[in-house]
């Protein structure tokens, strides 16, 4: 469910909250924003990018490349499809490596002087090969010495046949070379280990030519995601219409054809997609009520590295949400951790209940770690630096009949509050709170309207 934050939510509670405290909006413009922008940066992270095949300019014609290698046999392939600037098919090759190939380098390579040497042979104007190998087409760059590179020879026929021919060169992902990359099997599978040089589309590759030329896009997501994807996927039909293909010798409606392709992936890229966002999606956390006729006391500690200075503080409510009473205070000493403010603050909060005189009451700590401590009367603490608050602790759970829980920080939000308060104040000692300060009535409301807050994977935050 998507969760919205309200913008103006009142609650008359004059006689709790005090003067200004009823009819505020629990968040301001500023907030919101700041909540909706990071929501979007979420999903844009890992939104993917939609890669379709390019058309090459008008009267140009484009050759994609690519090569492929199989790393435990060392068989390698390579092909290359010639298209002009209407998607049109001009040709095509395939060629297998007689000799074991130690790199897909070497592979794409061969690819590349392949396609040079279809242009020449045609006598082909106004020349683009594409690759989606970028290491390939760094070292077109006559200025680097290849004299020790194993691919010495090809590199330097491919760069010299480039030079002749005038034709230029530009990457593209994997993703816009899908029917070079279709090719694979054909190139590698091969007998002969020569360049075949095919001059009319086999009837399998129907499909994803009318592809290319249908502008279809594959995603591409970020790499953490792509782990998760054994396909590649397009999911973006467009409308059908009517196209002509002499050299298919019929017409075809194109929807159909992107259809019948896509049908069997479309499936398992939706699942992918809703995964990748039920990953980074947060969890909205809220304030959970107590059971009718409890007291809940949140308890938080907060720690400040640089300076060695703590303070804790707590808060009192009933089942419906209102405030009973609360407490603050600042360790005098210089602390170490966050755990000793939050065991001091759990303290503080058995302390408030037993002058109170407080029943059925729940104390709740963000902080598992104090609460094991606590809970776990069987470990020993003899050698804890925080034994004696510990053992203090643990003597006044078992004589008030007071127990415990866990919460999220994002459902502590009062507490934390004025933990911040009790570190800032002059006094080291506990301040038992009557009224609520000021500055937290909005946090009231919230938490008696049930406001969640967004809490993200720990990559996220």
């Amino acid at each position: 469910m998507k969760y919205r934050p309200a913008l103006a939510l009142q609650i008359s509670w004059p006689s709790r909250l005090g003067p200004g405290g009823a009819g505020r909006a629990l968040f301001d413009s500023s907030t919101h924003d700041h909540v909706q922008s990071v929501v979007r940066y979420v999903r844009q992270r890992d939104a993917p990018r939609y890669i379709s095949w390019s058309f090459p300019p008008s009267g140009y014609i484009k050759i994609n490349t690519d090569g492929t290698f199989m790393q435990n046999s060392g068989l390698a392939g390579y092909r290359c499809i010639v298209r002009d600037n209407k998607g049109r098919w001009l040709g095509r090759f395939v060629g297998r490596l007689g000799v074991v190939t130690t790199s897909c380098l070497t592979a794409e390579l061969w690819d590349i002087h392949g396609g040079l040497t279809l242009a020449k042979n045609f006598n082909l104007k106004n020349v683009i090969i594409e690759t989606d190998s970028h290491e390939a087409l760094m070292l077109k760059s006559k200025g680097g010495v290849v004299d020790n590179h194993p691919d010495h020879n090809v590199i330097e026929e491919y760069r010299r046949l480039l030079s002749e021919l005038g034709i230029s060169m530009m990457h593209t992902l994997r993703e816009g070379n899908s029917y070079a990359d279709h090719l694979t099997k054909p190139g590698r599978m091969q007998l002969d280990e020569g360049l075949i040089i095919l001059h009319r589309p086999p009837h399998s590759m129907h499909q994803l030519l009318l592809v290319d030329m249908a502008h279809v896009a594959y995603p591409r997501y970020r790499k953490h995601v792509r782990d998760l994807i054994s396909s590649k996927m397009a999911i973006y039909v467009p409308t059908a219409h009517y196209v002509h293909f002499p050299f298919f010798g019929y017409a075809t409606n194109v929807q159909p054809c992107i259809i019948g392709y896509v049908s069997n992936v479309h499936d398992h890229d939706q699942s992918v997609v809703r995964h990748v966002r039920q990953r980074d999606a947060p969890r909205y956390i809220s304030w959970s009520f107590p059971p009718p006729g409890y007291i809940k006391i949140n308890t938080d500690g907060y720690f400040m590295q640089n300076s060695g200075l703590a303070g804790y503080g707590g808060i009192a409510r009933d089942d419906r949400g209102r405030w009973l009473g609360g407490f603050v205070g600042r360790l005098g000493m210089v602390t170490t951790s966050c755990l000793t403010a939050e065991l001091w603050a759990i303290h503080g909060g058995l302390t408030l209940a037993k002058n109170f005189k407080l029943k059925n009451v729940i104390i709740e700590t963000d902080s598992r770690e104090a609460l094991m401590l606590i809970m776990s009367k069987g470990r020993a603490v003899d050698n804890h630096p925080d034994r004696d608050v510990i053992k203090e602790c643990r003597r006044m759970l078992s004589e008030l009949g007071i127990s415990m829980m866990h919460t999220l920080r994002e459902g502590n939000s009062c507490a934390d509050h004025l933990a911040k308060l009790g570190r800032m104040q002059l006094d080291e000692e506990l301040v038992i709170l009557h009224h609520p300060p000021h500055s937290m009535h909005q946090l009231l409301l919230a938490d008696m309207a049930h406001v969640a807050y967004p809490r993200y994977r720990k990559h996220v935050r």
